[in-house]
């Protein structure tokens, strides 16, 4: 048995927890008990562990010291007012000071009994009992307490009887802490002025507080990264796109897709020089008009018709006409006209002449037509020569037919590409571009260019893309079960077997490809209801999330445990 006054040391494990060391506590009939805990130990999860262990070795009117190598458990002790020691500074042969709390000897925190407290002093000196089957790690020979102070730097050693007179023992007046920092001068009036030292004491508190108030509002954050699960749909269909048809539809395999032909129209002229010369003889043209005094009847003209200018030079139709019939107002005739043009009857330059006020009709002379139908200049009449003169190669005419055709086209894609939109879609084999109208003029008598006149048309039959991802993501998302309301995350496809007719403005082809959806997270009023909770009940509401695959919580800095009040300070990304 123990005696009543001896002390007894008692190693705990890791393991062990709070009724363990209670028990073999329980089981020391002394009074002094030193408990050495060990890094790592249960007990060290929380200080209500000491309180309780603080409160029955009370109960148990038993003196407790903790000795620990982990600074966090003698933390936990000092907060739960027990006494506590790492004996690792326990150096060989060093008297060690015994651990005294300010005031007197009385129970702390309200205990209502008087306990005593013990020293390590004590418990080197005294007798420690080991438990059974138990030996303290690197005990060394004990020495003597006298020896230990001439060796070391004098302390005193308090033992337990010393400290109640130590306690009765007048004590001198203590300045308090606040009075030594406002402690300064007097000013002459007598007014006491605070001292340096409490003006730098005021200004570091409040750096500390502006300080701490910033790393509070300012640095808190939160990332939540929220991964949802993919739900993949292929599909193979069949489309055709038609000017016809209105709306997107659907009717079996099929996808009906309205479709445009889109068609600009241009014409150009270009002059080339011609390094051919050839004898010619070339007949002057130019453009004359034709009235209609006669009669309120049409009057049809052949090819070639003559007419003939007062100095006996004739001009013929190039093409058959008719000259509309004359108007009738209140009984009088006004003259109606069309304008043709004419060419030389013969070659030369005597043909390339002024404007001339009226030509006759050879062939209505002798009959009432002669009066009645006539015709008159509308510009000069040119190009009559009868010589040599250049002309354009077959050559000359193969490079000019290619550039002015080149040049049609670069500006028949630029009025067209204005008619575009980002939307169509455009194959290669949907674009058709043809000349409509080709014609060479030779070079004017004395001249060395030629001119190329050239009108063309470039067509392409398009369709809105949006239309058929529209379309087939609708269907794709008719075969998923899931009741969630769903977004597009991934769509591709590929065109096959494609078929076009533009004269029918009808185009055919195949579709396969797959489209992804994703659950539709509105992240704003998430972010709104997760506005200063804690990372638990984020994840509670996170994980109430539909199509949710997995989620990751992120508070910075480390110290932040909930997510901030502010919108700003929380971002929410979906992968």
């Amino acid at each position: 048995m123990a005696k009543a006054g001896s002390t007894k040391k008692l190693f705990l494990e890791a393991e062990d927890d709070i009724d363990e060391a209670l028990e073999r506590i329980s089981a020391f009939e002394g009074k002094n008990v030193v408990l050495n805990i060990p890094k790592g130990s249960v007990l060290g999860g929380s200080v209500k562990n000491f309180r309780f262990l603080r409160k029955k070795t009370d109960e148990l009117e038993k003196n407790l010291v903790i000795e620990s190598v982990d600074d966090h458990v003698l933390e936990l002790a000092e907060v739960a007012d027990i006494d506590a020691v790492n004996p690792v500074f326990r150096t060989k042969g060093k008297a060690v000071v015994d651990i005294v709390p300010g005031g007197s000897g009385e129970s702390r925190s309200g205990r209502s009994k008087k306990t005593e407290k013990i020293s390590l002093q004590q418990v080197k000196e005294e007798e420690v009992e080991e438990e059974e089957g138990e030996e303290e790690p690197d005990a060394e020979p004990e020495e003597k307490a006298e020896d230990v102070v001439q060796d070391e730097i004098p302390q005193k050693v308090v033992h337990f009887w010393e400290r109640d007179r130590a306690a009765k023992a007048p004590q001198p007046a203590k300045m308090g802490f606040l009075s030594f920092l406002q402690r300064g001068k007097k000013s002459k009036g007598g007014i006491q002025l605070p001292s340096a030292r409490f003006v730098r004491f005021a200004v570091v508190f409040l750096v500390i507080i502006a300080l701490g108030w910033g790393l509070a509002t300012i640095l808190p954050k939160a990332t939540i990264t929220l991964a949802l699960k993919r739900y993949p749909v292929s599909f193979v269909e069949t489309v055709k796109v038609d000017t016809k048809t209105p709306l997107p539809s659907f009717a079996g395999e099929t996808v009906f897709l309205p479709g445009e032909l889109l068609t600009a129209v241009k014409n150009l002229e270009m002059s080339f020089p011609a390094t051919g010369e050839d004898e010619v003889e070339r007949k002057a043209t130019g453009k004359i008009k034709i009235f209609n005094e006669f009669s309120s009847k049409s009057q049809a003209l052949v090819a070639r018709t003559r007419f003939e200018t007062p100095d006996g030079l004739v001009y013929r139709l190039f093409e058959q006409v008719t000259v509309p019939g004359a108007d009738v107002v209140e009984g009088e005739i006004e003259a109606s006209s069309i304008e043709v043009e004419v060419y030389a009857d013969e070659a030369g330059e005597e043909y390339n002449i002024g404007p001339v006020p009226k030509f006759t009709i050879p062939g209505f002379k002798g009959g009432p037509r002669y009066d009645g139908f006539y015709a008159a200049s509308v510009g000069s009449m040119k190009g009559g020569f009868v010589g040599v003169q250049r002309v354009p190669t077959d050559a000359d005419l193969e490079v000019a037919t290619e550039t002015i055709t080149d040049s049609l086209l670069d500006s028949l894609e630029g009025e067209l590409a204005i008619l575009m939109s980002d939307s169509f879609k455009v194959f290669d084999d949907t674009t058709l571009f043809q000349i409509v109208r080709e014609e060479v003029y030779p070079p004017s008598p004395g001249e060395e260019m030629f001119s190329v006149f050239v009108e063309g048309q470039l067509q392409q039959f398009v369709f809105r893309e949006d239309d058929l991802e529209e379309a087939l993501v609708g269907r794709a998302k008719e075969s998923l079960t899931e009741d969630v309301s769903f977004n597009v995350d991934d769509f591709s496809v590929e065109f096959t077997d494609l078929s076009v007719d533009l004269s029918a403005e009808r185009l055919q082809f195949g579709v396969e490809g797959e489209a992804v959806f994703i659950a539709d997270i509105d992240s704003s009023g998430l972010t709104a209801e997760l506005l200063g909770k804690s990372s638990e009940d984020v994840k509670k509401e996170i994980f109430k999330l539909p199509g949710l695959d997995r989620a990751r919580v992120s508070l910075w800095p480390f110290w932040v445990k909930k997510v901030p009040g502010k919108e700003g300070k929380v971002t929410i990304e979906v992968e």
